[in-house]
């Protein structure tokens, strides 16, 4: 009895191993520098809309703001609250 569970225990150790699904790092690394260049190419190009839309549509973000006068950040993206004033309307 002992023997099976030990055997079924493995089998079940390394099925769940194996259909874990296989992550490309690179991949992966590629499509976040793509996401932050294009949101850097959109706050010097002016364009609230582009930046915008390289955040996730539920909101659920932090942005760290770094300047002369110290650290602030939010938790939530709107971006007129947070980049309004750089941008002309």
């Amino acid at each position: 009895m002992k023997r099976q569970f030990l055997l079924l225990t493995t089998v079940l150790i390394v099925l769940g191993f194996s259909c874990t699904p296989k992550v490309d790092v690179e991949k992966e690394k590629a499509a976040i520098i793509a996401v932050i260049e294009e949101e850097t190419d959109a706050f010097y190009a002016g364009s609230l809309d582009r930046m915008t839309a390289t955040y996730p549509a539920d909101g659920n973000v932090t942005h760290l703001n770094a300047s002369d006068w110290g650290y602030s950040y939010t938790t939530e993206w709107d971006g007129d609250a947070a980049f309004g004033e750089y941008f002309e309307r």
